[in-house]
């Protein structure tokens, strides 16, 4: 039987999809080491190390960082009350600049409310209080009052009264700031006794010279005399005599008809600050008896020393033989001529 060949293909079983081709290359694929934890660990400590260390730095900068203490109530009164004497030529916009100085410190000072209500209430309330005493609620009384005749019932006064209602305002603050507080019982077992009460009287009375020079010296100034503690300054303060006052009185309506004890003694403490301010010197209190106040000493580098309250005293009881200018060259002082200063 003859052998019959077929020649024919199978059928395909799996047939190529048109539509596939030859494909990129796939992305190695990231094998976990097993260390990443360790990695985080590490990075996490780090971070706190780090806070710790910045926030001990600003602690330590902190502790460095000199505080500035807040200005005590009646440091603030008593400058708000030297810049209202720029006021002084406007009557109304002086007496509000004072009155609303004083009532403010009185707030914080006693804890008064005494911004918010009006001038009775406010003395209405003052009555029941203690913290004053009856001279000071007098003087206060009198004072709001005053002021208000100023600011609602278009009174207008003149300078010398607005220099007592300005003066009546500084001697409320000066009665009423806080004492100092005592010495503490370690510092004062270091130190004897008369060193404490020696240290202390200096501080206190160079202070008070040093204030009322400064009140005075601000006064003269916005009545037009020229008191900017040079030594061609106490010229000024003859001036001031010649004209305030006549035959070793005070002339009515005169910037010294009123309060003239406070006024020379300011005076007086300016004269010495000149003197002081320009040549060295140390304010003492030698006399403690009822005349202290006239004898405070001034001591000079050279060792010398004068009395400048007297001196003021002399010079409104004797007049120009007893002036403030030669006064001051005989302390030292150098002033320039008159006509140098006008050049």
């Amino acid at each position: 039987m003859p052998l019959i060949v077929t020649n024919s293909t199978p059928a395909a079983t799996s047939p190529i999809n048109a539509t596939d081709g030859l494909r990129d290359i796939a992305p190695p694929v990231a094998i976990p080491s097993g260390y990443e934890w360790l990695w985080w660990t590490f990075g996490t400590v780090a971070l706190v190390i780090a806070i710790i260390l910045l926030v001990r730095w600003l602690q330590r900068r902190r502790a460095t960082l000199a505080i500035t203490p807040p200005i005590p109530a009646h440091i603030r009164a008593r400058q708000k009350l030297g810049e209202a004497l720029a006021l002084i030529a406007q009557p109304k916009p002086f007496c509000i600049a004072v009155s609303d100085t004083l009532r403010g410190y009185l707030e914080e000072r006693f804890t008064f409310r005494a911004p918010e209500r009006t001038t009775e209430e406010f003395l209405h309330e003052l009555q029941a209080t203690t913290l004053l005493t009856p001279a000071q609620k007098t003087s206060l009384g009198n004072f709001l009052t005053n002021c208000d005749l100023v600011k609602f019932a278009k009174y207008e006064p003149g300078e010398p009264e607005l220099l007592d209602l300005h003066a009546s305002a500084v001697r409320l603050v000066d009665e009423t700031e806080p004492t100092q507080p005592p010495v503490n019982a370690n510092e004062r077992s270091r130190s004897s006794p008369q060193q404490i009460s020696s240290t202390i009287g200096k501080k206190n009375v160079a202070d008070e010279m040093a204030k009322s020079a400064d009140w005075i010296s601000m006064a003269l100034k916005s009545s037009g005399y020229r008191a900017d503690f040079s030594p061609e300054s106490l010229r000024e303060i003859d001036r001031f005599f010649e004209e305030q006052s006549a035959g070793g009185t005070p002339k009515p309506g005169s910037l010294l008809a009123n309060d003239v004890g406070q006024r020379i003694f300011a005076i007086g403490a300016y004269t010495g600050e000149v003197v002081r301010r320009n040549r060295g010197g140390t304010w003492v209190d030698a006399d403690q008896g009822p005349d202290a106040d006239i004898n405070i000493e001034l001591h000079l580098p050279d060792g010398t020393c004068c009395r400048p309250v007297q001196r003021a005293m002399k010079r409104l009881k004797n007049g120009a033989e007893d002036g403030i200018a030669a006064w001051g060259s005989g302390a030292g002082l150098e002033m320039r001529p008159r006509e140098e200063l006008q050049t």
